[in-house]
């Protein structure tokens, strides 16, 4: 029987899951991170000061093997969680669950494009912090060094390690000092850097439920489930302005059209996106990131 507390052990579920998951997956960020700062000192050495850098273009360099190693990461625990919310499913609404590859195909299809997003993210946000710190650094009197400017790069990104190396005059030192006092503060208000192990736990978690999800759905159509709605999570006031939890005045939807490839019979959402059911690939972020509703059959 499809209960809150179903809910609660299928997330419970998840939870164990996402720990072993986030920590893989912090090992390839890190890997990925060492990797593009290597490139971004290469060009700081390069560079003719600060003051002949307008905007320090970096192009970020193809990196096969360890985009394979994240598409074999997704494989592996998205493929494990969708298996086991499948046969949950079923087992609830007393039918049984024979895995067959088709049912993850289409799961399966779109993890290579969920890999080029991941990095594109990544990448976006590496060239973004990377022309803040240089245009900042530009600003102040007398300019840190390009090795501090590589150090800022290096703690925007992994955050604080082991004791900061002053290096230059008394005047550039206190230049240093005061940036990293003000790095301390934004530290105290929990900020997630983007190769972090908290990082590594927001994917980590937002992946494994969309696999969830999807195992769910692919359960309630073998079950001989007709129809499903849209369960969300009452309103806490920390679903934002996606607003997910009117979607519990949505009516439901028969199987037959979760399963359609025409979006128009999917749920639409408050702000008017579509989506046969929660955390669907088709959504954007601001509707996926940290949602908290579920599938549940009528």
């Amino acid at each position: 029987m499809i209960d809150a507390k179903w809910r609660q052990s299928r997330q419970s579920k998840i939870d164990a899951r996402t720990k072993a998951f986030e920590v893989v997956l912090f090992f390839w960020l890190q890997r990925w991170g060492i990797k593009k700062l290597k490139e971004v000192k290469n060009k700081l050495d390069n560079a003719n000061g600060l003051g002949a850098v307008s905007k320090l273009k970096i192009e970020i360099a193809k990196a096969e093997e360890i985009d394979k190693e994240l598409l074999d990461l997704l494989k592996k625990f998205g493929l494990l969680q969708f298996n086991e919310a499948g046969k949950d499913a079923t087992k609830a609404l007393g039918a049984s669950w024979k895995f067959k590859p088709a049912m993850a195909a289409e799961w399966q299809n779109g993890l290579p494009n969920k890999v080029v997003l991941l990095i594109q993210e990544n990448e976006q946000k590496v060239k973004a912090s990377i022309n803040r710190l240089v245009a900042e650094a530009r600003q102040e009197i007398p300019q840190p060094s390009m090795n501090e400017v590589g150090r800022r790069i290096a703690r925007s990104w992994f955050g604080p390690s082991g004791k900061p190396v002053s290096r230059g005059t008394a005047a550039e030192e206190q230049v240093t000092a005061d940036w990293r006092r003000r790095q301390e503060g934004l530290d105290a208000k929990d900020r997630e850097y983007l190769f972090s192990f908290e990082r590594a736990h927001t994917i980590a978690r937002a992946e494994l439920a969309k696999s969830d999800n999807y195992g769910i759905a692919e359960g309630f159509s073998v079950s001989g489930v007709r129809r499903v709605k849209w369960s969300p999570f009452p309103n806490d006031g920390r679903s934002g302005p996606r607003q997910h939890w009117r979607m519990a005045n949505h009516k439901s939807i028969p199987v037959e059209d979760m399963n359609s490839d025409d979006p128009m019979k999917w749920f639409k959402l408050p702000r008017g996106e579509r989506a046969p059911w929660p955390l669907h690939d088709g959504l954007s972020a601001g509707e996926a990131v940290n949602c908290r509703c579920a599938l549940v059959p009528e």
